[in-house]
């Protein structure tokens, strides 16, 4: 009985497949796909546009061929000789093999008699499941490649933004970390999204601006940042009068307020819409996790979202380019959770290490081989800086204390 209940201890702490992050469907590894029709419909779901047409077309043909030899069994069709046949065939064939919608072809089983019951009901569950999946993967074909172009095409380089300036590095990161604080006041109606659009607007001010701005500038364009952040991000947009109270504790009036908002406005030549490096990070999380929704995928999220708000703090990060400093916060993020993940099982680690293997390769992927050093240094820098932030940064303390 006691070694059953140890046996029983051991299996709970050994990690389970629920724990591990699954890839999603255009990022699928053809390993899983073991069985007749669920390998037929995985590969469908994870080939190119022109592939999928061939092997649609291919059993097409193969159902239009096999009605046939049917209607010859069957004398509904006659012909005199095999030639004939074969002739009839040949001609009719594009006529026949289009006759069935898609859909039809892709839900038949062809032969699943050798499966016992309870095969077939998991064949039927993952079968389901990449139909549900099936709307994203043809996002991705049609819009994913077009918007990945779109989004780097819009991507604007914030490196060195505080070399003009008489404005001190810690400066800008005490803004970054009081803007925490007062987006988690209001975080009923603001988000994430909110936060990352007023640091980025401000950045993005600071690097095109020509004038010398000095210290006592950080706070007035911080507040107007975020003024211009709420209105565009957030469907209940905090109002000028708590900005002017609340946050501002009436050190500004409003007409200044405006006046900073226009100058913002004026200098980055209205495009206040470009991706910040949250869109960067939610992008590439949708793509390798598809819309995966458990526990895990969660966590994830949860902690690269906070490894890449410690890295706002740090403008010498901003060097790298915003896409990058996501992807870098992500793989950070992973390595962390497969560490202690290891850490806290007993067992061998190999299919945990082939795991994170896999989703790192995949990761890779989402770049251009030409960015992967890049990457690579980033992913160091991130590394390291996020286990040196509280020393760095002993008194900013909100993003401990919003980031719920």
């Amino acid at each position: 009985m006691e070694d059953q209940n140890n046996n029983n201890n051991n299996n709970n702490k050994n990690p389970s497949k629920k724990d591990i992050p699954k890839i999603g469907p255009k990022l699928q590894n053809n390993k899983q796909c073991n069985k007749k029709v669920q390998n037929s419909a995985l590969t469908y779901l994870s080939t190119s546009k022109m592939e999928q047409e061939e092997i649609l077309k291919e059993k097409k043909l193969q159902k239009a061929k096999k009605n046939l030899k049917l209607g010859f069994a069957s004398g509904q069709i006659s012909c005199e000789s095999q030639t004939d046949k074969e002739n009839f065939m040949e001609d009719n064939k594009q006529e026949i093999a289009f006759y069935e919608e898609q859909s039809n072809i892709m839900e038949e089983n062809e032969d699943d008699s050798f499966y016992n019951e309870e095969d077939n009901q998991q064949i039927a569950k993952n079968f389901t499941n990449d139909k549900i999946r099936d709307r994203q993967w043809k996002y991705n074909q049609v819009y994913g490649d077009y918007e990945d172009f779109n989004l780097l095409s819009q991507e604007v380089d914030l490196s060195n933004c505080l070399k003009n300036h008489k404005i001190p590095s810690i400066l800008r990161s005490k803004m970054a970390d009081w803007m925490i604080e007062v987006f988690g006041n209001y975080k009923q109606t603001s988000s994430d999204k909110t936060y990352f659009r007023a640091v980025g607007l401000l950045d993005l001010f600071f690097k095109k601006q020509t004038k010398k701005l000095v210290e006592s500038d950080v706070h007035l364009f911080g507040i107007a940042a975020m003024f211009l952040a709420t209105k565009q991000e957030d469907i209940s947009h905090i109002s000028l009068d708590d900005i002017v109270e609340k946050v501002g504790h009436n050190k500004f009036i409003e007409k200044k307020i405006r006046e900073a908002e226009y100058e913002i406005l004026k200098t980055v030549e209205m495009k206040i819409d470009f991706p910040t490096t949250h869109t960067y990070l939610t992008r590439y999380l949708y793509k390798i996790f598809s819309s995966e929704t458990n526990q895990t995928i969660l966590q994830l999220t949860h902690f690269s979202l906070y490894i890449l708000k410690q890295c706002v703090h740090d403008d010498k990060l901003l060097e790298y380019k915003s896409h990058i400093l996501a992807f870098s916060a992500i793989v950070v993020s992973l390595k962390v959770y497969f560490s202690n993940l290891k850490g806290d099982s007993i067992s061998p680690y190999n299919d945990l290490i082939q795991q994170e293997v896999s989703i790192m390769e995949k990761m890779f992927e989402l770049i251009c081989q030409s960015e992967h050093q890049n990457a690579q240094d980033c992913i160091k820098r991130v590394n390291n800086f996020v286990f040196s932030f509280n020393e760095r940064y002993p008194e900013l303390k909100n993003l401990e204390k919003f980031h719920n």
